[in-house]
């Protein structure tokens, strides 16, 4: 039977695992595409005039990076609880003050279909309370102990990365599309997902920039879109999308298909789209 020392020392691995992964898993989300992040934050107001949200993005990124490692590594012991505690707390006063914005479906922290984004500040408030709990703040692990518990974050890595590698090849987005379509933006969106209407709105004004529209809808419906948004090019698609929002695809710079999940804010710096909700 375990000792009371042990179960404390269990429980504090337990913790900085979870915490180490849920780092880990925003900051990995937001690193694959940062530009999307950027648009995300650039939609609100901010108290603090000189930083842009292009500087804001990278340190959440790389405060969320630090706090991955020093959890996982057991690193920082006795500093890494009270910095993630007050980046927690910030993140929830910032979601209290913007959830008009994300009452439909939650954050996007961890990525677009993650059953993670659900209730934000719940989770972020139950995290705290682990974080700062007597048990946890109290535990010293020893140098194998950290070691065996960078091993085993290290090998749970390794196996989400290869099941989120195995589910991306089965995501609807990546099904075959004519070569011209990878020149355009391409927009995925579905009758039953939010912002439908905004794209309707949209696609609806005529335009001399194309975009590939991937539509997710009965046949009634794609055929009488088809009619209403003649100025681009839009293709049934063959299965329905996860998550709960459309989305867009485009290359980068450097020829990388990214994934853009605040869509019309890329159209709006991509192709010019007005207030109005016109394309220039």
């Amino acid at each position: 039977m375990l000792n009371p020392t042990n179960w404390t020392t269990a429980f504090a691995c337990a913790v900085n695992l979870l915490t180490g992964y849920l780092f880990m898993k925003s900051a990995s989300t937001k690193w694959r595409n940062p530009l999307n992040f950027i648009l995300l934050l650039s939609r609100f107001k901010w108290p603090l005039p000189f930083l842009g949200a292009r500087q804001l993005a990278y340190g959440v990124m790389l405060t969320e990076t630090l706090l991955a490692a020093a959890f996982s590594f057991n690193l920082g012991n006795g500093y890494r609880q009270p910095l993630a505690g007050i980046v927690l707390i910030s993140f929830t006063v910032f979601l209290l003050r913007n959830r008009t914005a994300f009452q439909t479906g939650g954050c996007a922290c961890f990525g677009d279909h993650s059953n993670l984004n659900r209730f934000p500040v719940i989770r972020n408030l139950m995290l705290i309370m682990l974080l700062l709990n007597p048990i946890t703040l109290g535990v010293s692990l020893s140098p194998l102990q950290s070691t065996l518990q960078g091993s085993l974050f290290v090998v749970a890595a390794a196996a989400g990365f290869a099941m989120n590698r195995l589910r991306r090849s089965s995501d609807p987005s990546k099904q075959p599309l004519p070569t011209e379509a990878l020149e355009h933006p391409i927009l995925y969106v579905s009758y039953r997902l939010n912002g439908f209407k905004e794209a309707d709105r949209l696609l609806s004004e005529p335009s001399s920039r194309v975009l590939f529209v991937v539509l997710e809808a009965p046949i009634w419906i794609f055929n009488l879109k088809q009619l209403r948004w003649s100025s681009h090019r839009v293709v049934a698609s063959n299965g329905s999308f996860p998550g709960r929002e459309a989305f867009l695809l485009h290359r980068d710079p450097r020829g990388n298909i990214k994934r853009f999940s605040e869509w019309y804010a890329y159209l709006q710096m991509d192709i010019g789209v007005t207030e109005k909700g016109q394309v220039q």
